[in-house]
């Protein structure tokens, strides 16, 4: 019917990016202390729980949330992550302590390279979470690369990279939960182009749900 206008009605909603950060902070702490030899290898069973009930569904929550609040890169990154997390925690639940996977090493390598372009899509406007989404990419990688060829040296510089991606998920957190308590930038997190300008709207325009991008 000519002149007939169509209505589309948008929720604000509060951004899961913090939540979803924070399990990749703590499953990459909890997964390099095994790596560098902090938890004993015998304890792998252990780490393997925690990673299920701390990491994983932090970010499932994450990416779910990412998808009503219209940024599906996001929502993308943090699934990857979520299933990454959820395969290496099941793993090392039901195999013996110290051994590796094959299967385990293929399912990080497919994550990884696709996290990878995830990352290159948020750096686009958040260089910063692209960043932490990089190193993550990169960890999961080299996690591969240890359950493939067994090596004890890839172990050891996963565990350093993830040292780096909880450094920085960390920071995204705190940073990313003081914006949404003081509606405005109180940590950089280095917003440029689009994502600058949506957060520097007027009115319900800025808040995350209506906004394209988180």
């Amino acid at each position: 019917m000519d002149g007939a206008r169509s209505e589309i009605f948008l929720r604000p909603l509060g951004s899961p990016l913090p939540m979803g950060l924070a399990g990749l902070t703590v499953a990459s702490l909890v997964v390099s202390g095994l790596d560098l030899g902090w938890v004993p290898v015998s304890h792998s069973h252990e780490i393997g729980v925690m990673v299920l009930i701390a990491g994983v569904p932090l970010q499932l929550l994450g990416c779910l949330f990412a998808l009503p609040a219209r940024d599906g890169a996001a929502a993308t990154a943090m699934g990857l992550l979520s299933i990454s997390w959820m395969g290496m925690g099941l793993t090392r639940l039901l195999s013996p302590p110290g051994t590796v996977s094959d299967s385990l090493g293929l399912v990080l390598l497919a994550t990884g390279v696709l996290l990878a372009g995830s990352a290159g899509g948020q750096g686009t406007g958040k260089p910063f979470a692209g960043l932490t989404l990089g190193l993550a990419a990169i960890r999961l990688v080299l996690s591969a690369l240890h359950e493939l060829t067994g090596s004890g040296g890839l172990q050891t510089v996963s565990g350093i990279v993830g040292l780096a991606v909880v450094a920085c998920a960390a920071y995204l957190v705190v940073a990313l939960q003081l914006e949404d308590a003081e509606d405005q930038a109180v940590l950089p997190v280095g917003r440029r182009g689009r994502a600058v300008r949506d957060t520097e709207a007027d009115g319900a325009v800025r808040e995350p749900g209506v906004r394209p991008q988180l």
